[in-house]
């Protein structure tokens, strides 16, 4: 045991050496805060209600995001690259599979008469822990017939974008060559920490950053900022067109990484949600 831990705190000490890995750790960081906050945004805001399920706080979901958000920092610290490759695949499927119910609940109709569709079947699956056999395939087939995200997925490529990583992703889960395994630190060049660094760090960042964006265009309220409900919660009357301010950590957010999407994501975002942002 003793052995196993000198070892470990070498690995770690050997790529602290590195400014790459060092300003990649930071990153993670920064998207584990990030997307704490953007976790906490979304609680009251994103009740699903279907014809077969309520689903008050999905958010649930995005907590469990934050938590492997962690995982991925610790495995990131102690260089086992193949355990972080393969824990951003299941961040990547969590909030794939958050939009995915948030969409299926947002094209519910109550009112109608026809009878809950396949997709409704599987919220109503999934919350008593009996889904299955529903891929990531499906569920980005389904989102992008969303009429309100169709358009920006097209425009900005973000299904091949996110099928591309996928690739990636899926070789390391399934450990498609020998390089896909985890391996001692040492055993790597420093061209190989650094390309490992560049393609890891945007694969991360185009997750969040295309979840970010196809959220808010799905519910424009996921982005709106506190100040309308405190208001409301104090008995005041909110300022004109509060609702429509976007939270500042959100704006900020899209400000440094929607460049990943396309350079004018956020005048695009303005224009479709009427959210004001990128003004």
């Amino acid at each position: 045991m003793e052995h196993h831990t000198v070892e470990y705190e070498s690995g770690k000490n050997f790529l602290q050496k590195y400014n790459c890995y060092t300003s990649f750790i930071r990153l993670i960081k920064d998207t584990h805060a990030f997307m704490s906050s953007f976790s906490f945004l979304q609680f009251g805001r994103d009740t699903v209600l279907t014809k077969l399920s309520v689903i008050l706080s999905p958010s649930s979901v995005l907590d469990s995001t934050v938590k492997t958000l962690h995982s991925i920092l610790l495995c990131c610290e102690y260089g086992h690259f193949t355990d972080t490759i393969i824990l951003i695949r299941k961040y990547r499927d969590d909030l794939l599979f958050y939009l995915y119910l948030i969409s299926v609940g947002e094209s519910c109709d109550l009112l109608n008469s026809i009878p809950p569709g396949k997709h409704e079947e599987n919220i109503k699956k999934w919350q008593t822990n009996a889904l299955s056999d529903l891929h990531v395939s499906e569920i980005l087939k389904y989102i992008g017939m969303r009429p309100e995200i169709r358009p920006a997925i097209k425009k900005y490529n973000l299904r091949s974008g996110l099928e591309k990583i996928g690739v990636t992703l899926n070789n390391y889960v399934h450990g498609n060559g020998v390089m896909f395994y985890n391996q001692h630190p040492q055993s790597y060049t420093g061209k190989q920490i650094k390309s490992f660094v560049n393609s890891t760090t945007n694969h991360l960042s185009y997750i969040t950053v295309s979840f970010v964006f196809l959220l808010a265009l799905c519910q424009p309220s996921s982005i709106m900022s506190s100040d309308y409900v405190d208001y409301m919660d104090c008995g005041d009357i909110p300022p004109e067109n509060s609702q429509y301010w976007v939270a500042p950590f959100v704006e900020e957010y899209l400000g440094n990484y929607g460049c990943l999407l396309g350079a004018d994501c956020m005048g695009y975002l303005r224009e479709i949600t009427n959210m004001e942002i990128g003004d």
